[in-house]
């Protein structure tokens, strides 16, 4: 599953709460049965999203 948003690329955040929102978007959407992988993505880039 891929997710993008402009609102992703405008967060900011120190590493500890980057880290922590990544663990919560893998967290939710491994709750589903049919999920096997999750990579965050802005605007179909994968690279340098969720960095502080």
């Amino acid at each position: 599953m891929q997710m993008t948003s402009l609102e992703m690329q405008a967060y900011e955040g120190g590493p500890l709460m980057v880290k922590l929102l990544h663990d919560q978007i893998v967290s939710t959407l491994k709750q589903f049965s049919t999920v096997r992988e999750v990579r965050v993505a802005v605007e179909g880039q994968t690279e340098g999203v969720l960095e502080p």
